[in-house]
């Protein structure tokens, strides 16, 4: 009993390792992607959909790109003030109340929203974050 329980614990470090590592490789990526470059670049979005505190806690604006510095089909969520869990959570229940929007809207072609980045940059001297999505169709089951 001893060596299963020590072969399952062994089995959950490396499992752990492992995802931590893939987890560091992971940020590394999208660096072409940042709140900077996606301000000066991706001007026309398709859609904006500004956000009011009082509904959601956070003042924020929800833009999507069809393609923004390569990357295709992009929902940004902006919003100013610090990075804070509570604002970045509220940063995903946005894509994620967006997500289920558009496929209320389009049930025959559903999307999920995959968390690329988040970045932020000073504009007129106040912090200004952005969560970056990229939005993929899902496919139908039947």
């Amino acid at each position: 009993m001893k060596k299963i329980l020590a072969a399952i614990v062994a089995i959950a470090l490396a499992g752990g390792l492992v995802y931590a590592c893939s987890g560091a490789s992971k940020s590394q990526k999208h660096t072409s992607l940042t709140a900077k470059s996606v301000y000066e670049t991706c001007k026309s979005p398709e859609e904006v959909h500004p956000i009011n505190t009082m509904a959601y806690g956070v003042r924020a604006i929800v833009m999507r790109h069809s393609e923004c510095l390569g990357y295709q089909d992009v929902l940004v969520v902006i919003w100013d003030g610090p990075r804070t869990e509570r604002n970045k959570t509220a940063a995903k229940l946005l894509m994620l109340l967006y997500v289920d929007f558009v496929n209320n809207q389009n049930p025959n072609e559903p999307v999920d929203g995959f968390h690329l980045k988040t970045d932020n940059l000073l504009l007129n001297g106040e912090e200004t974050n952005m969560a970056f999505y990229q939005l993929k169709k899902r496919p139908v089951q039947k």
